[in-house]
């Protein structure tokens, strides 16, 4: 059978094990008394002594001693062997071990492979705990008997771990396999071993072998899955000694730096003395290397590609490591077949191909890129679904495998599956079946025809094509000139140096001089050392002119009541802003105070009549406020039809049907009313969301009579609910309406992308989720995060849309940077985002050009979601500033960018404003524990534009709009969005910083209808309105 010819799986049942398997058993088990064949358990002396006292003693004595029994002797006058160890039984019946070993050793020193005399002093050693040296004799007699040396072998392997002595150990296992290639506890506890040494990647032949051995148990099926990260299948307690070196100390360190348990430093620290005492350790360096590599230690990085031990080639991490290097010095084509190589190695290896995958896109190999976001879509889809897979579930997971030629593992899922499903006793003879030709197949080529099959099935092209790397070549690199090139702010795609050369940002509150002391309440610090979930997330922020004097205006939700009562809470407030810059409370007279528990806030123009509405989400029933054009708004709730009470988080005012009216869209969090009961109180885990059901979000189309209605083009929604957080609305791809990016919590993120709907729909266009396939689902290590705020910009200003999402404590921030066939790569990293994120949990962030200088920079609210600070937790934190440029990201340092900056506190909804029309955009932000804070951009500023969008053929707000702004070589591209991130909404305008240019000379608009217009020589530091279809812009 060719090897590309693998047979498709043809099982009939719905998709563990046909054999039998001691999945549990402890690695420490003592087989001596089923393999050796010795007498019944004795009375051994002797046995307070320490070990190495024992074996100093044993090893000491001279030759037996008489003990008064009569002993035959042979034609030479020396004792016969066999009556020697007649009388060694006897002292063993009478406890007499150390006797009994005198007369053993006797015996050894005339016949040394006595096989006889070697069982009972391995026997005698062991029962005085006496480890090295009973395994040192165990090694012996099992190379005399090659019939009991399997599972002799096996006691030697945890003789050795006793005695510490773990690469004799490992030797143990390797040897009986060797001997005894079907025997099945000596491969389990190698795979064991293993993983438990963080040695991920050497154990998938070894599992492979359980599972044509028919004796794979689930643990060791799901640790199949994904081999770069921690994984421990038995924990082997006081057999080692943790406080020495070794490799295990490789598999603890693996577990601390993927669990933020230990600072980055100290892991490095503790792994470079692994590699120091184990050099020959292929794993321990690949991952040192790794770990250089990924924290910015590019001289000690260099240093380490000049000293790699010999192998270290079959090592994925490794092939990681240099493409990764190949890949920061913009040496893509390289960079390509290095992470083919770690891929060859580990097929399942996602990072690999995450990272792979942009290469292919900075090479210009976009289709082939293309392709490979499917599967890799299908293999983060394989590892969300694996370790709680049902039984269809299992079956899907098991045709995906089969598919990347992984024919052994398919075969396991099947079992998975028959078993889950309870009919594993029924399909005993198709799983024969099914291995049978598995074994014909893998029989039939050899394992490099495999491996080479596999991996292009999986890439879709010939790895060849790429150049191999050249190490010879890297090594001649300057280590000091690499090391001033460092990585170590991780802005390295574009370094540029920009950072040091410039003034800071600097913000300042002002809330209290102007008249803006507001208290938002959630109830959090009602009870001491308790709370409910509903208190955590806090409550939202819209800006909008709802009088159109052209002064922005805040309208503030409240909550602090029972959830799901409508007048239980405080009244949200509306201020207005007044001629003399201070704000007003018109809440009463705007009869704006709704009195739900409140959360997000949308500001959009439902009705298009010119006039900003709100949209209020609450944990109950949401609630809509038209705006009367005559300073008040009338609750229209009325119009949702269908308008159950959840829990919701953010909402947006947008049009997503192609129709040019506006749809209501809906991101909620839980929809389990248990969650309402349950106090959270000495930490939070036993009350975490993810316990919870997790809530559907919903989109509401807005009809020509003015009702909203469930809309039907995006049915699956309902199929795909999630702990929904963050959103943001824009025409992410520019192809057909606007698309939809959701935060959730813990979870994949949603992409909803617009595409043409089916002609008898009635509708232009529909929904699709496509966050898998496009890339943000999930960020650069290809596990799920607590996802919460978003800002959205052109953040490396190529003309595409990129995606900023905050994460929880010891999650680093996803930069999903898009190109230019709409797909997005995390790109945190080499932006220099995801280290001073680590520290901290973000929830609002948002995104403008605060400084003026043409480059996006960015704001972050952090702050827990519970206090854990008696574990070394940060409850309240900083809030952070970053300042973009072409070479990525700088934090401000809160010493220069003002006191709000240098305050802990828990901080939750950001807004941007320019509140007071200066060209500086600025900030209101919320918190937990703190009054509401107006920072007011104190920045030093270059020039700017400021831009009104119009719809008349399009919806009235221009949602989905796009405008390019160029003066000379200078591209700026911006866009009009709704949702705004994080439970608020900006103010309806868009903010361009251009550095020193003074006059732009064309800015193109790009409407949602469709239209085009383009204006020339438009003058700096001005705001403007731009109507569509109308030919001036008209100055502000």
């Amino acid at each position: 059978m060719s090897v590309l010819a693998l047979p498709p799986i043809q099982l009939k049942f719905e998709s563990m094990f046909y054999g039998q398997s001691s999945p549990h058993r402890r690695v420490w088990v003592v087989l001596l008394a089923s393999v050796l064949h010795l007498a019944p358990a004795l009375m051994l002396t002797g046995c307070h002594q320490n070990a190495a006292e024992k074996q100093e003693h044993a090893e000491s004595r001279g030759p037996a001693k008489s003990t008064g029994e009569t002993i035959a002797t042979g034609k030479d006058g020396n004792p016969d062997d066999s009556d020697l160890l007649q009388v060694a039984q006897n002292h063993m019946r009478r406890g007499q071990a150390d006797e009994a070993l005198q007369v053993v050793t006797e015996v050894l020193r005339g016949q040394p492979q006595n096989a006889q005399a070697l069982q009972m002093s391995i026997q005698i050693h062991a029962g005085q705990s006496q480890f090295r040296k009973a395994a040192d004799l165990g090694a012996r007699l099992a190379a005399i008997d090659p019939g009991i040396a399997p599972a002799l072998l096996a006691s030697c392997f945890d003789w050795n771990l006793r005695s510490g002595r773990y690469d004799l150990a490992e030797t143990n296992l390797l040897t009986a396999i060797e001997l005894a290639p079907h025997d099945i506890e000596c491969r389990r506890f190698l795979v064991q071993l293993y993983n438990a040494q963080g040695r991920r990647f050497e154990t998938r032949d070894h599992v492979i072998e359980l599972i044509r051995g028919k004796a794979v148990t689930w643990p060791e099926i799901l640790s199949l899955i994904d081999l770069s990260g921690p994984y421990t299948l038995v924990s082997y307690g006081d057999l080692i000694d943790e406080s020495n070196i070794s490799l295990f100390t490789l598999g603890k360190m693996r577990a601390a730096y993927a669990g933020f348990d230990m600072d980055h430093d100290e892991v490095i620290a503790t792994v470079q003395r692994i590699v120091e005492k184990c050099p020959d350790s292929t794993a321990a360096s690949a991952y040192y290397g790794r770990l250089l590599m990924e924290n910015g230690h590019d001289a000690e990085l260099m240093r380490w590609f000049a000293d790699l031990p010999q192998g270290i080639d079959q090592q994925p991490e490794y092939w990681f490591t240099l493409a990764s290097w190949l890949q920061q010095n913009k040496r893509d084509t390289e960079a390509i077949r290095a992470y083919g190589e770690a891929l060859r190695l580990d097929s399942g290896y996602r990072e690999a191909l995450r990272a792979l995958i942009l290469s292919l896109d900075k090479t210009g190999a976009e289709q082939q890129a293309v392709a490979l976001r499917e599967r890799l879509a299908i293999l983060d889809q394989i590892f969300r679904t694996a370790r709680d897979a049902d039984a269809e579930q299992a079956m899907w997971i098991a045709s995906e495998l089969q598919k990347l030629t992984r024919p052994w593992e398919s075969l396991a899922w099947l079992m998975h599956s028959a078993e889950t499903k309870g009919n594993l006793r029924q399909t005993i003879a198709e799983l024969n079946q099914r291995a049978a030709q598995v074994s014909q197949w893998a029989d039939s080529a050899s394992p490099k025809r495999i491996v080479d099959a596999r991996l292009q099935k999986l890439l879709g092209f010939d790895l060849s094509d790429w150049p191999l790397p050249d190490l010879d070549e890297i090594l001649n690199q300057d280590i000091e000139r690499v090391a001033s090139d460092s990585m170590a702010t991780e802005a390295s795609d574009f370094q540029s140096g920009h950072h040091t050369s410039r003034a800071a940002l600097q913000f300042d509150d002002i809330a209290s001089s102007v008249g803006l002391e507001i208290d938002t309440k959630t109830g959090f610090f009602d009870q001491a050392n308790s709370f409910y979930a509903h208190q955590v997330n806090g409550s939202g922020l819209g800006v909008l002119d709802y009088d159109l004097d052209g002064r922005p205006d805040l309208y503030a939700m409240q909550s602090a009541g029972p959830p799901n009562d409508p007048q239980g809470s405080h009244p949200n407030q509306l201020f207005r802003l007044q001629p003399d810059q201070s704000f007003t409370d018109v809440s009463v007279e705007a009869q704006t105070g709704d009195r739900n528990y409140g959360a997000g806030v949308a500001v959009g123009d439902i009705n298009q009549d010119g006039f900003p509405d709100l949209l209020l989400g609450n944990v109950g029933e949401s609630v809509l406020l038209v705006n009367q054009g005559d300073g008040t708004f009338r609750n229209a709730s009325e119009l949702i039809q269908g308008n159950p009470a959840v829990w919701t988080s953010s909402l947006a005012i947008a049009d997503v049907s192609g129709d040019h009216l506006p749809e209501l869209i809906q991101v909620n969090y839980i929809d389990d009313e248990t969650v309402f009961e349950i106090q959270c109180a000495g930490g939070y885990l036993h009350c975490r969301p993810q316990g919870f059901r997790a809530a559907t979000d919903r989109i509401l189309k807005g009809n020509v009579d003015g009702t909203f209605s469930t809309w039907k083009s995006i049915a699956t929604i309902a199929d795909n609910p999630k702990l929904g957080l963050g959103l943001v609305v824009a025409n992410f791809d520019k192809q057909h309406g606007n698309d939809i990016f959701v935060a959730n919590d813990g979870d994949l993120n949603h992409y909803w992308a617009s595409a043409p709907a089916e002609e008898k729909s009635g509708e232009r266009f529909e929904l699709i989720e496509l966050a898998g396939l496009r890339g943000c689902s999930i960020g650069q290590g290809g596990i799920s995060q607590a996802c919460m705020g978003i800002a959205a910009g052109d953040f490396n200003r190529d003309g595409f849309l990129d995606l900023q999402v905050t994460n929880f404590h010891h999650e680093p921030v996803n930069l999903f940077i898009q190109n230019r066939l709409g797909f997005f790569s995390d790109q945190s990293t080499r932006y220099g985002l995801a280290a001073p994120s680590m520290p901290v949990l973000g929830f609002g962030t948002q995104t403008q050009d605060y400084d003026n200088d043409g480059w996006l920079d960015l704001a972050t609210l952090n702050g827990h979601v519970y206090d854990a600070s008696d574990h070394g937790v940060p409850f309240r934190m900083k809030s952070q500033l970053f300042h973009g440029s072409e070479g990525g990201f700088a934090m401000e340092q809160p010493e220069a960018a003002g006191s709000y900056w240098q305050q802990e506190q828990l901080g939750r909804a950001l807004a941007t404003w320019d509140w007071n029309r200066d060209g500086r955009m600025d900030l209101v932000a919320n918190h937990l524990d703190q009054p509401l804070a107006v920072l007011e951009n104190n920045s030093a500023a270059q020039n700017w534009v400021q831009l009104e969008l119009i719809g008349t053929a399009s919806e009235r707000d221009a949602i989905g709009a796009e405008v390019t702004a160029t003066a000379g070589s200078e591209t700026w591209t911006t866009y009009r969005k709704a949702g705004d991130g994080y439970m608020a909404s900006n103010e309806a305008v868009l903010h361009v910083g251009i550095g020193e240019v003074e006059t732009i000379d064309r800015l193109e608009v790009r409407w949602p209808s469709g239209a085009v217009q383009t204006f020339v020589d438009v003058s700096a530091n001005a705001r403007y309105l731009l109507i569509e279809a109308e030919p001036e812009l008209y100055q502000r």
